[in-house]
């Protein structure tokens, strides 16, 4: 039997990867008709984001890693994520 906190884990987990995969999606389709190099950077932001928050998944369940370090990792690629989507906003000049 799977514990409570696991599944709420998992289904916060899917959710995310959902909702950002959604995100690239529009955002790499926006890119693809306007030939906006925001848009690029702004979908290469957000899959920076997803990817960070699978991976932490990775650590945790496959390779048993501690928390604190699974969630390190995500924390990192997030702000990597962020700075890339606040260059896509500010520092992009189409």
């Amino acid at each position: 039997m799977i514990a409570l906190n696991d599944l709420v884990l998992l289904l916060s987990e899917v959710i995310i990867v959902t909702l950002g995969g959604l995100l690239v999606f529009v955002s790499s389709r926006a890119y693809r008709r306007e030939k906006s190099r925001s848009m690029l950077a702004m979908s290469f932001g957000f899959g920076v984001i997803v990817v960070g928050s699978l991976i932490e998944e990775v650590f945790l369940e496959v390779l048993h890693y501690p928390l604190i370090e699974a969630h390190t990792f995500e924390n990192l690629t997030v702000a990597i994520g962020f700075v890339i989507l606040v260059y896509s906003i500010y520092g992009v000049r189409d």
